[in-house]
Formats: C-alpha cells, structure tokens, sequence
C-alpha cells in the first residue's frame, strides 16, 4: 500500500472515529433550569401602584401568546392577551369590582363550543353573544363573579418563567439595573441545545425585578443529548425553533381609558 492509499484510510478511520465519539459523547456540562443559582430563578415580578406591562412570545414568527395590560392607581384593571387563535379582553373597574371578559374567536364555530362548554359554570354569566352574520360574529362578553385583581400579574409571571430555560451572565451594572446576556447551552431536563442567542434583560439591582426583555435564540429539540445526534438534528433542519421573548415594564404616563364594550354591558 502506498503512502496515498495508506492516507485515504487513516482519513476514512479517523472519520469513523469521530463519528462514533460524537455518537456517545455527552456534552461535558448542562444547564440545570431549576438551579437555585441561576440568575433566571432571582426574576421576578415588580410591584407597583400603577404599572403598564407589554409582553410577546413568538415561535418561528408566529405570536403564541401577547399581551398588553394597565393597573391605575385606584386599581381600575385592564389586560388584553392574545393567544393565536383567540383573544380575551378584561376589564375589573377595582380591585373588588366584577371582572368583564370578552373573547374572541378566529373561528366562529369556536363560540358555540365554548358557550357549550361554559354552559353549566356558575362562576361564569353570559351577558352577551353575536350571532352569526352580525358586526362582531365570533365575539363572547362575560360577566364573571368572583375577582381576578391578580390575573394579570399571573400572565406576566408566566411570561418571565420561560426566561428560566436560558442560561444568563450578567454582563453590565450602572447602579440603576443589571443587564444580564444569554449564553448558548445543552438543557438535560428538556433534551434541547440552545444556540444563536442574543438580546439582554434589565433588572432591578436590588430586587431583581424584571423591567425589559428583548430575547431570542434557536432551541433545538434532541431525541439524545449527544453531539452527533444534534448534528444530524440541523442538518435535516427539524426539531429546531427560533424562540422570541419581549417584555416592558413601565411606571410613567399610566392611563387608561374604560373600553368601549364593558361600558355598554355595564349600563344594560
């Protein structure tokens, strides 16, 4: 065998050494999400008097959940979420007020399944439905009896706990915020890679609560946390998803205005 040949082959043997390493070789550290120690766990939701919060998950482009809300300083309440496929308006005048809720659908044919759905709830009163062929086809207006001064800390709470997935470092403090940055990263608790992150969140140096969000990264889902598995994964270009977080806490400039639909319901 010449000197060529016997090159051909020792390439061709390393090749299938790599492959087999790769095959086997466990990434040689991973995040833990749930770690006491990672700055995502200290996020948190800030309290305020009256606050406007602003906030988006967006896979791949497509919006899965959004919303916009305001609490007044005389606790008037007002949040508007989107969903994808349907959006729910509410709307509580105080803290102990009856809560106003108007859905609407995509799919008109989604209002009767959630008319039938709703049909024996006692928390739940129906003070108005479009029929089929009005203005408003596909809209349900709810009157529900018990409150829910809380609901909208709990969307931005559900929110924020996606941050926790992604590793971060902080990476600026000028004694007004911290300003953390992503890190790419293997994730064993939901067999995923994370890579091309970027953007930054701001927060409260002291309390850690979350005042900005503007994320993204590339999670790819892994049948095997492994090198070549996740090598194979991006070649074929499945299993991966661009992932986007934004998120805006505001205190200045807090107004809001009684939407036009729960006047109507709450002068019938």
């Amino acid at each position: 065998m010449n000197w060529r040949s016997a090159s051909i082959v020792i390439g061709i043997l390393a090749a299938l050494c790599l492959v087999l390493v790769l095959s086997v070789v466990y990434p040689f550290s991973t995040y833990d999400p749930y770690s006491e120690e990672s700055p995502a766990q200290q996020f948190s939701f800030e309290e305020a008097d009256e606050y406007r919060v602003t906030s988006s998950i967006i896979a791949d482009g497509r919006t899965e959940y959004d919303i916009d809300g305001v609490v007044t300083d005389n606790n008037e309440r007002y949040k508007v979420a989107d969903w994808g496929w349907t959006t729910v308006e509410q709307y509580q005048p105080s803290s102990d007020g009856e809560v106003y809720i108007r859905r609407a659908f995509d799919d008109e044919t989604e209002v009767d399944n959630w008319l039938e759905t709703h049909r024996d709830d006692d928390d739940v009163e129906i003070l108005q439905t479009a029929q089929e062929g009005d203005e408003n086809a596909g809209i349900v207006l709810t009157g529900s009896t018990h409150s829910e001064s809380n609901d909208l800390e709990s969307s931005t709470e559900f929110i924020l706990g996606n941050l926790r997935f992604i590793p971060y470092e902080q990476t600026d403090q000028d004694g007004d915020s911290d300003t953390y940055g992503l890190q790419d990263v293997w994730v064993e608790q939901t067999s995923s890679r994370i890579t091309d992150t970027s953007g930054s969140i701001e927060a409260d140096p002291e309390t850690q609560a979350v005042r900005s969000v503007d994320v993204s990264w590339e999670q790819t889902e892994l049948h095997r946390l492994t090198y070549l598995n996740y090598l194979l994964t991006t070649a074929s270009n499945e299993e991966s998803t661009t992932m986007e977080i934004t998120y805006e806490f505001e205190t200045d400039d807090v107004n809001l205005e009684t939407p036009d639909w729960a006047s109507d319901v709450q002068n019938e």
